[in-house]
């Protein structure tokens, strides 16, 4: 039987975790947002799993930024309808969300991954970025990349094609060996060509290298 102790909602941000809080990005945020869509399921799941998995995938446990903030992010994306809710979201163990699998949801993660990328950029060219927003960024939405390269639906192979060339661009860096293979199956698809080949034009005149040698 749960104790009153466990039914009880999630506590507070302190006045610590706050400042810790306050301090985070909007790219950081965006970064947290996205991530933790990426942890929901067509079926039910506790926002308290997808929280630690969304803190596990980014360390933050050695961060400092708390899992009820994690919580919280997750309540304000269903307050955006990106994500369907059960149960009392002010309590983590006790509520449940879940992803409505389609293709327009599907297209809404592009959408974040396509504003994260944007919102980069932007703080690179204003060097606000700091070392925390070179590879650990890039690797992140690299992972989005190569997942979302291999969707059936076309649109958003095309797009993750763009997504490619501009963290090429950006971060003057990017796992080729990994990502062109799935660009170049693009060429194939006449719906996806033209993407696919601006993408690796971008990857050639950034990186210095061609992705077709």
């Amino acid at each position: 039987m749960s104790s009153s102790h466990d039914l009880a909602p999630d506590p507070p941000l302190s006045a610590d975790q706050l400042v810790r809080v306050s301090s985070l990005t909007v790219a950081r945020v965006a970064q947290i947002d996205t991530v933790l869509l990426s942890h929901a399921m067509p079926h039910w799941r506790k926002v308290a799993r997808i929280v630690a998995l969304a803190m596990k995938y980014r360390g933050e446990e050695s961060t400092g930024i708390p899992d009820v903030y994690f919580a919280q992010r997750v309540k304000l994306l269903v307050d955006r309808g990106q994500l369907e809710a059960q149960g009392d979201l002010s309590c983590m163990r006790y509520s449940e969300v879940r992803y409505l699998h389609s293709k327009d949801s599907d297209e809404q993660i592009l959408t974040e991954l396509t504003k994260l990328v944007t919102i980069v950029e932007s703080e690179w060219r204003g060097d606000l970025a700091s070392a925390a927003l070179h590879d650990p960024d890039r690797q992140y939405v690299e992972s989005l990349v190569v997942q979302f390269l291999q969707h059936p639906d076309q649109w958003v192979r095309s797009v993750s094609a763009t997504a490619a060339g501009h963290l090429a661009r950006i971060h003057r860096s990017l796992t080729t060996e990994q990502i062109v293979p799935l660009i170049r199956t693009l060429l194939q698809d006449p719906a996806t060509n033209g993407k696919a080949q601006d993408a690796l034009d971008d990857i050639e005149t950034f990186l210095g290298q061609s992705p077709l040698s």
